[in-house]
């Protein structure tokens, strides 16, 4: 009678380790999945740098316009007609090189 408990027991944990091994290898696989999407969806690349480079381009310009107002310089209106619209220079840059591609 123990010989056949002991039987049953270990075929319970026999396929318990069996299922536990199946479902740890399915959720290491999809962690891992999880983690290369995440790193890239993170990615700073792309046009996510474009709007980047643009929003830091605009922000300088802002910045020293405002400086240089709090200072009492002035600066030719000429100045900060070309500085705001050279901060859209690195999402076009990134648009040629996105139409280049694909020729």
């Amino acid at each position: 009678m123990s010989d056949k408990v002991q039987k049953d027991v270990t075929a319970i944990y026999e396929k318990v380790q069996k299922d536990t091994s199946q479902s740890l290898t399915k959720y290491n696989a999809n962690m891992t999945r999880l983690l290369n999407s995440s790193k890239e969806f993170w990615k700073f690349t792309g046009v996510k740098e474009a709007i980047f480079w643009s929003m830091s381009i605009a922000i300088i310009v802002m910045v020293t316009r405002g400086s240089f107002e709090a200072w009492g310089l002035e600066m030719p209106i000429v100045i900060w007609g070309l500085g705001y619209p050279a901060s859209l220079l690195p999402l076009l840059v990134y648009a040629i090189k996105v139409a280049m591609k694909k020729e």
